[in-house]
């Protein structure tokens, strides 16, 4: 109440402006927050006369309201900054330069730089800074299936799963693609082993002593069956396979090109311009 007080205070709606203004420069001013003014002429843009009375004087209240409040802020703001604080200009200014040099530098960016990474240069990369790439979790090589229970047929994918035939492990596959409710059947590629533990209804409280004694786990609950093969794993504290920070070194790499082009068309630029008088620095 002492807000809606407050602010009846300070805005005055249409039905007392007259009353209130009359004899003033004011006269069509519907509202007032200290010193300024909102006229009935900002009012009627947002209003049609298709509109009903009920939702004309909502809409204008709706209107006046947001108008006090964002006056009064600006008001208080401009009470409590200081003139360099409110230097507007300024900012608008330095912001404008950052973004055209931003532009500048995409353009950059997108003309001239090479984003060709050869293998070679991410094993260079990999090596000179292997230290930096410690894990910082467990990852596994695996593949994960997870069946209804009342599968047909799960007994022989239970064999095809521990065999390393070819043949059997086409079986496997393709009997996944046709029964699985969720599988992972790439065990080339790294992943977090927590990826893993969340999907599975799995209890470890030491998933290193686990990764070590486990190469093939079965696990079923009331509402599945869940398979599971660890090809290969590392552990957090050891380094990271290449492979698993590939598209991390390939990132940094590119970053690194960006910076360099920026900078080189910095000093190309600073030397062309003392070259042609176009610069100086004056005693």
């Amino acid at each position: 109440m002492r807000i809606l007080s407050f602010f009846i205070a300070c805005v005055c709606l249409s039905t007392v402006s007259c009353t209130l203004f009359e004899g003033t420069d004011h006269s069509d001013a519907i509202a007032r927050v200290g010193e300024e003014y909102l006229l009935r002429t900002d009012l009627d843009e947002v209003l049609s006369d298709d509109l009903s009375p009920e939702d004309s004087a909502a809409i204008a209240y709706n209107y006046i309201y947001n108008w006090a409040r964002k006056r009064l802020v600006l008001q208080k703001a401009e009470l409590n900054l200081s003139e360099n604080e409110k230097d507007v200009d300024r900012l608008v200014e330095e912001y404008r330069n950052s973004l055209v040099r931003s532009l500048y530098e995409k353009k950059l960016i997108a003309e001239y730089l090479d984003t060709v990474i050869t293998e070679s240069q991410v094993e260079e990369y990999y090596q000179e800074n292997q230290d930096n790439f410690e894990l910082k979790e467990n990852i596994v090589r695996a593949e994960y299936y997870k069946f209804d229970p009342a599968t047909p047929k799960l007994s022989d994918f239970r064999r095809w799963f521990r065999s390393r035939r070819e043949t059997d492990i086409e079986k496997r596959q393709q009997f996944a693609l046709d029964f699985a409710q969720e599988r992972y059947m790439s065990d080339t590629t790294w992943i977090s082993f927590m990826d893993l533990v969340l999907r599975v209804p799995l209890q470890t409280y030491n998933q290193e002593q686990f990764l070590r004694a486990n190469e093939y786990v079965e696990i079923e609950d009331s509402t599945a069956v869940y398979f599971i093969h660890i090809e290969d794993y590392k552990v957090t504290d050891s380094f990271s396979p290449l492979e698993y920070v590939r598209p991390t070194i390939e990132n940094i790499i590119l970053h690194q090109r960006k910076l360099d082009l920026i900078k080189e068309m910095e000093n190309r630029l600073y030397e062309d311009a003392q070259k042609r008088n176009e610069f100086e620095i004056y005693d």
